[in-house]
């Protein structure tokens, strides 16, 4: 499987891409909205883990660009709600075994991973 985990702070990223990595398989961080979608153009995603604050691009407008490539977005959140429903929402903090149960979660909803 391969994540996108997109955040805003540099060194949540660097922690949970080691955590991800050694636990659910492939994963490519970005810290703003304009990288995320740089990405979604170059590389394929079987599931996005998006932070609901990112920087340059609306939260709506990634939902979307990544509904279109049909690949499933985690909402992580401090409340806030996006027009477009992402596939689910994972409230601030939370652990990372939280997030693995969230992702296995999706990936068994939406038959990805």
């Amino acid at each position: 499987m391969k994540i996108l985990f997109a955040a805003p702070d540099r060194d949540l990223l660097e922690c949970y891409k080691t955590i991800l990595e050694n636990d659910m398989g492939e994963t490519v961080t970005a810290f703003d909205g304009a990288q995320v979608l740089s990405l979604l153009q170059t590389e394929k995603f079987d599931l996005a883990a998006l932070d609901c604050d990112l920087p340059r691009v609306e939260f709506d407008c990634l939902i979307k660009k990544f509904k279109e490539k049909n690949v499933p977005v985690i909402a992580l959140t401090n409340g806030i709600t996006a027009r477009q429903a992402p596939d689910a929402y994972l409230p601030y903090p939370f652990t990372p075994e939280q997030l693995e149960d969230v992702i296995r979660g999706v990936t068994e909803k939406t038959g990805k991973g």
